[in-house]
């Protein structure tokens, strides 16, 4: 990805045995070696987590409804407006900028949640980061370092959060990066659940 852009990313594709963690060569390369450590961690998390299948099955019934409510949407403006536009049906070619209409208007309806999820999906991978490394500073560096690599704007604006932003604020992830130590107050993890040794003598 270096020959495209200097963009740090990273993440988990594919579904059941085709699935895998992809690092980018940037990450590679503008990350220190604790800090590629905690990334890992991060994505480790969703494929533990299982956050691929949840967030597949949640925007598949969501896109059942929204395809549903495009339709509902769609047949009350022909019905409404249809005369006047001389469109006889849904149906009509002519009713197609009515069914664009509909869709984006459901699409700006539904993005706040379809964005909250996301943040909360990647919001359970950055706890799961932090209890399997217990490396807040790494967690925090990392995070600061792809604000700065990427451009991202660290505090946004909260209508441009609740409608553009599928992870959470990078200011908040470093804030929380460098604060979340539920180890060090002997609380138990909400999410690393690490196995018990296999003591089993043969």
């Amino acid at each position: 990805m270096s020959a495209k852009t200097k963009k740090i990313n990273a993440y988990v594709s594919g579904f059941g045995a085709s699935q895998r963690i992809v690092l980018w060569d940037t990450a590679l390369k503008g990350l220190k070696r604790d800090e590629i450590l905690f990334v890992m961690g991060h994505e480790m998390g969703h494929y533990v987590l299982g956050h691929m299948w949840k967030y597949l099955a949640v925007v598949s019934l969501g896109a059942f409804a929204a395809f549903w409510a495009c339709a509902q949407l769609a047949g009350a403006l022909v019905r409404r407006f249809g005369t006047q536009w001389g469109v006889e049906g849904v149906s009509d070619l002519a009713a197609m900028p009515a069914l664009f209409l509909s869709l984006t208007i459901v699409t700006l309806v539904t993005m706040p949640a379809m964005n909250a999820l996301s943040c909360r999906v990647e919001h359970e991978s950055d706890i799961y980061a932090l209890e399997l490394t217990h490396d807040n500073d790494a967690g925090a560096r990392s995070f600061l370092q792809l604000a700065t690599d990427n451009r991202s704007d660290p505090e946004p604006p909260t209508w441009v959060r609740v409608l553009l932003y599928d992870h959470p604020p990078l200011g908040e992830r470093i804030r929380f990066a460098l604060e979340y130590r539920p180890w060090e107050k002997g609380e138990p993890n909400q999410l690393y659940k690490p196995k018990a040794p296999n003591l089993a003598v043969n």
